[in-house]
């Protein structure tokens, strides 16, 4: 099983829902590794990391708000209280990492900045 497929089994049981209402919007399912990195980036506050992930900033997706604010926030709310900051919930962050890495280390913006090894 790849990371991707993991951390989507293990959001499905927890939540009974899976990552299809980004793949519904037309939206890449690896993005969930985005949505972690935005948390933190926007001060781990819900609504500005939903509007930032929309916006023309990063997606240019505002015409989608309504139809996929509740499914982002349901994952915040996982991720804020079930793995966030919760060291028994380490590995769903490194797989999300690895995912990230993976998915994004081609992008020239982020092959021109020093990247750290994951550990």
């Amino acid at each position: 099983m790849d990371y991707m497929k993991e951390i989507e089994h293990e959001y499905l049981l927890e939540t009974g829902s899976d990552f299809s209402f980004l793949s519904n919007h037309g939206i890449f399912k690896t993005e969930i590794s985005s949505l972690m990195l935005l948390y933190d980036n926007c001060n781990y506050d819900i609504e500005k990391s939903i509007l930032y992930f929309l916006g023309g900033d990063y997606l240019n997706k505002n015409e989608i708000y309504n139809s996929i604010h509740l499914y982002l926030k349901e994952f915040y709310a996982f991720y804020e209280n079930k793995i966030f900051g919760n060291m028994d919930r380490i590995d769903f962050i490194k797989k999300s990492a690895h995912i990230y890495m993976d998915n994004y280390s081609g992008n020239p913006n982020i092959v021109s900045q020093k990247l750290d090894p994951l550990y």
